[in-house]
């Protein structure tokens, strides 16, 4: 009896380590930009272990990388499944949406997400840029004052809430978003610089 548990212990830890190196390469193979060979390597992993939320996020970033949103929204979706509160997901989730157009159901992300943890500046930005692509610039300036409230190097916040406020007719304010947002290297900043802000 004490051979076969001793067996057993051994056999687990060796599938753990080859659970591990799988979830390792595929860490690897995202960072390097190789992301058809990440799925297959988080996939490795999740025939085993369905319900590692930590692999299925890592697969879904690797399918939405890859363009491949339906299979991504169904991880995110499972993850869900295992914790209906799991920012992360929540806030992929609202991105894709955000992507698709889908402005409410964007919205409706973000929203759980940052009752979840109103500390995400992710959530906020997303939710502004919601409320932006439909005309609600109030409401996106909200958003995006507190995204850059949380994170002071978001620049895409300075810079949507810059164009949101020329919109809304505060050229001055929004040009100083735009200043800050080229300060902080986002390109963009400076064609609406020159258009805007003579």
């Amino acid at each position: 009896m004490k051979k076969i548990i001793g067996l057993l212990a051994i056999a687990l830890m060796l599938f753990a380590s080859c659970t591990n190196q799988s979830g390792n390469s595929g860490d690897t193979y995202f960072k390097n930009g190789d992301y058809a060979k990440a799925v297959e390597a988080y996939s490795e992993v999740l025939d085993t272990d369905t319900r590692n939320i930590n692999i299925l996020f890592n697969r879904g970033r690797s399918y939405e990388e890859l363009g491949k949103y339906e299979e991504a929204l169904e991880d995110f979706s499972s993850i869900l499944k295992l914790d209906e509160n799991n920012p992360n997901a929540l806030v992929s989730i609202a991105s894709i949406k955000l992507s698709q157009e889908e402005y409410e159901d964007a919205v409706y992300y973000a929203d759980l997400a940052i009752e979840n943890s109103n500390n995400n500046a992710d959530a906020y930005f997303l939710r502004g840029r919601a409320y932006h692509r439909q005309g609600k610039f109030e409401e996106a300036i909200g958003d995006y004052d507190s995204a850059v409230s949380i994170d002071a190097n978001l620049g895409l916040a300075f810079l949507y809430r810059g164009a949101a406020k020329i919109s809304s007719k505060r050229p001055s304010s929004g040009c100083s978003d735009l200043k800050n947002a080229q300060t902080l290297g986002i390109e963009e900043a400076a064609s609406m610089i020159e258009n805007y802000c003579k």
